[in-house]
C-alpha cells in the first residue's frame, strides 16, 4: 500500500478547496559499488609478434559485473572479456613489460 501525504489549504478570497498529493517513493536499499581489483598474470608467452597473457579475475568486482578486460605490452593493446588475451603487433627480439586491468 502507498502512502500518501495530503495538504488542506483555504484559498483567500474564495470558497474553493484544494488537496495536494505527493507520492513517496519506498527506499531502496543500494550497495555500494567500488573499484575491482585488479586479475593476476598467471603467464605470458611470446608468439610470433604477440603475446598471449593468461590471467585470473580478480577476487573482488567492487560490487559490479566486469564486463572486459585490457591486455597491454608496451604502448600496444587488445580488449577482451576473458582470459587469455592475444596482444598482437609486438617487434620479434624486443622485451616488453605487460599488465591486464
Amino acid at each position: 500500500m502507498s502512502k500518501f501525504d495530503f495538504t488542506v489549504r483555504f484559498l483567500s478570497g474564495s470558497a474553493k478547496f484544494f488537496i495536494a498529493a505527493w507520492a513517496i517513493a519506498p527506499a531502496v536499499a543500494m550497495a555500494a559499488v567500488t573499484v575491482p581489483g585488479a586479475p593476476t598474470i598467471k603467464t605470458a608467452t611470446a608468439a610470433n609478434a604477440s603475446a598471449v597473457l593468461v590471467f585470473s579475475a580478480p577476487t573482488s568486482t567492487g560490487g559490479s559485473a566486469i564486463t572486459g578486460y585490457t591486455a597491454t605490452c608496451g604502448t600496444i593493446s587488445a580488449t577482451g572479456t576473458a582470459s587469455p588475451i592475444t596482444v598482437s603487433g609486438l617487434t620479434n627480439g624486443t622485451s616488453y613489460s605487460c599488465s591486464v586491468k
